[in-house]
């Protein structure tokens, strides 16, 4: 909920649903994180009104294990949560898959270990088109089906787009098993149509900005 996507998410479910969402976000304390939902919320200039007191701040930490949640937090938690949305990401196109993995494919498979505890729930993961490049290098292969460590190695791809692809099929692989999953591949997302304000950390936007000084 401290990102572009997240916090835009983040709105509309508060606005489409009557749900309380437990947002996970770094810090110290529940007042900062708190205080970085609603920084967040103001840079963008998104109004919530009155569906602020359905947010949750959820201490934690997706690159480590459990997502930073204690035993008795993550149970508590299990047991009262009917649907994941799963927008985080550690992005940066200039890293190595193994420097993004932690929070890119191991912070996964432990939402995954999540959504199999407690009641049943439904899992929502938010993917790239940056996957596209590796999906028809595989299929070109003749379907072969790759480790992880050789998917790190296929040409003309980023080490986001590597975890986002993997990652994918981990959870593909975990619906064979009982998990209900959806994925969603997103583009370049434009700035929102109801502010006009961009995400200022968007490749594109840096490129145009460039243009235009």
């Amino acid at each position: 909920a401290t990102g572009f996507i997240g916090v835009h998410l983040l709105v509309e479910i508060l606005e489409k649903t009557d749900c309380v969402v437990h947002c996970l976000v770094r810090a110290k304390s529940n007042k900062e994180a708190l205080t970085k939902i609603k920084n967040t919320l103001s840079a963008y200039k998104l109004n919530l009104k009155n569906d602020f007191k359905r947010i949750r701040p959820l201490i934690g930490d997706l690159g480590k294990r459990k997502m930073g949640l204690s035993q008795t937090k993550l149970t508590f938690l299990a047991k009262i949560t009917d649907v994941v949305v799963h927008a985080g990401a550690r992005v940066n196109f200039e890293l190595s898959y193994d420097q993004l993995r932690g929070e890119n494919v191991l912070g996964t498979r432990e939402i995954m270990n999540f959504c199999a505890i407690g009641k049943h729930k439904s899992l929502h993961y938010i993917s790239s088109l940056a996957v596209l490049g590796i999906d028809h290098y595989t299929k070109s292969q003749k379907k072969r089906k790759y480790l992880e460590k050789e998917l790190t190695k296929i040409p003309i791809t980023s080490g986001y787009a590597q975890t986002k692809f993997v990652a994918e099929r981990n959870i593909r692989n975990a619906t064979l098993h009982g998990l209900n999953a959806n994925i969603y591949r997103l583009g370049e997302v434009a700035p929102s149509s109801k502010t006009g304000i961009p995400n200022t950390k968007s490749l594109y936007h840096i490129f145009i900005e460039a243009l235009t000084e």
